[in-house]
C-alpha cells in the first residue's frame, strides 16, 4: 500500500491575451475528461483557477498529493490529450516571466545608465534570454 505525502500547495499566476478572454473561458467550461485524469493520475486534488477578468489574470492553485512531483509533471506532459489541450491554451497565454523581465530591464536600463552599466545588464539579458528560447 503506497503512502501519500501531505498535500503541497502550488500556485501559478498567468496572464491572458485580452483578445482571447472569451475563447478561454468557454474552453474551460468543459474540460476535456482525459486531461482532468491526467491531472488526477499526476497525484494533482483541488485544482482551482481563479479569473480577474479586468486584468485578464489567472490565478491558479492545487495541491500536490504525490511523492515524486518531477516524475508526476512528466507523465502530464506525456499525455496525449493534455499536449492537445496545451496546443489550444498556449496561445491564449502570455509569459508573465517574460514580462517582468522586460519591466525589469526597461527600469533598470533607466537607473543603470547614468552609472555606465547598460552594456553589462544588456549583456546579461540577451544571455537570459537566449537560455529561455533554448
Amino acid at each position: 500500500m503506497t503512502t501519500l505525502a501531505s498535500p503541497r500547495h502550488h500556485a501559478q499566476i498567468i496572464r491572458l491575451n485580452e483578445s482571447s478572454l472569451k475563447e478561454y473561458i468557454k474552453l474551460h467550461e468543459s474540460v476535456w475528461p482525459e486531461v482532468l485524469a491526467a491531472i488526477h493520475r499526476a497525484n494533482i486534488r483541488n485544482y482551482s483557477i481563479f479569473l480577474d477578468e479586468q486584468n485578464y489574470t489567472l490565478f491558479a492553485t492545487f495541491e500536490y498529493v504525490g511523492n515524486d512531483f518531477e516524475k508526476d509533471m512528466e507523465g502530464v506532459k506525456d499525455d496525449e490529450k493534455t499536449r492537445e489541450w496545451w496546443e489550444l491554451t498556449d496561445g491564449m497565454q502570455v509569459c508573465i516571466l517574460l514580462i517582468y523581465m522586460l519591466l525589469f530591464f526597461v527600469f533598470s536600463s533607466f537607473i543603470l545608465f547614468r552609472f555606465s552599466l547598460r552594456d553589462h545588464l544588456l549583456s546579461r539579458l540577451a544571455m537570459i534570454v537566449n537560455l529561455l528560447i533554448l
